[in-house]
């Protein structure tokens, strides 16, 4: 209750400034959150995240113990710079990323859009992030001996770097190796962003001979007992998502992530005509849900 009475008053603040504005002063905000052991422990104390009635939040899925169903989605916080804050706002798990095997910057801005009548967001960032190893180095050094743990589970979400060329399956394949490389050994799961429809070209990965020949090799090189996921997107045709569930099953991935954006316009309360001027990007927020 604290935090939507929190967040009911600050919004109106934040909404006068750009939102790729507002994001950055989040991350600023959370910075004595994720730093000062004292500060973390109260927010989680207001989260009452170690009250929950009969623990009725809480689930357990593949072999992991989530304290709240209620997770954080990928794309909010992309290099780990604030797991700790994160899970102690309250979060179940948190999905890092997504990240690429070679860093890279944002797509050309505007890349960020609100959309009002809608509580809803248009983005085409396009995978900006410092890369895999990066990401991995920050986490590993959250989870050494001696710092305090993050306390839920963390996801990984890794995708395709935009220099390499979507028509080249060797080299998509070993480039998301080389991030799956990095990663995988601190994150809880990794998820595999095959539809993004900010790279161009990316959801092509998700046609069967394709989504086959990139989840078999990365399936061949997790350890046993690592768990290995796959980010669909919402807008795929019924024989589409059959083709990439069968996929799921031959490789024995360990679930779904359903969904990332959609590049869908239906039923927005947002004028056509604005809509139209923000162009292309994925769709979240309630008009996805």
């Amino acid at each position: 209750m604290q935090a939507v009475v929190y967040a009911r008053a600050l919004r109106p603040l934040l909404f006068l400034l750009p939102p790729d504005t507002a994001h950055e002063l989040a991350f600023m905000a959370l910075g004595p959150v994720e730093h000062i052991g004292w500060v973390r422990a109260c927010f989680r104390a207001l989260a009452g995240t170690r009250h929950a009635p009969n623990g009725r939040i809480a689930t357990r899925v593949m072999g992991l113990d989530f304290p709240s169903v209620v997770g954080l989605a990928g794309g909010f916080d992309k290099n780990a710079r604030r797991p700790r804050a994160l899970a102690a706002l309250g979060f179940g798990h948190l999905e890092l990323g997504t990240v690429t095997a070679r860093s890279q910057a944002a797509n050309p801005r505007p890349n960020l859009f609100r959309l009002r009548a809608d509580r809803a967001l248009v983005n085409r960032l396009g995978f900006p992030n410092e890369g895999a190893e990066q990401l991995a180095a920050r986490l590993r050094d959250v989870r050494r001996e001696g710092r305090a743990p993050v306390g839920v589970p963390i996801g990984v979400s890794i995708g395709k770097s935009r220099v390499v060329p979507v028509d080249d399956l060797a080299a998509v394949v070993a480039d998301y190796v080389a991030a799956f490389d990095a990663v995988h050994g601190v994150a809880d799961f990794v998820v595999v962003n095959v539809s993004s429809p900010n790279t161009a070209g990316l959801r092509t990965m998700q046609a069967r001979d394709h989504a086959l020949a990139l989840l078999s090799a990365l399936r061949a090189r997790a350890s046993k007992g690592e768990r290995l996921l796959v980010k669909i997107a919402p807008d795929l045709t019924d024989a589409q998502l059959e083709d990439v569930l069968s996929v799921v099953d031959e490789v024995g991935l360990d679930g779904v992530v359903a969904t990332n954006t959609t590049i869908a316009r239906v039923g927005l309360a947002t004028s056509a005509a604005e809509v139209e001027a923000i162009g292309a990007g994925g769709l979240s927020g309630p008009p996805l849900r």
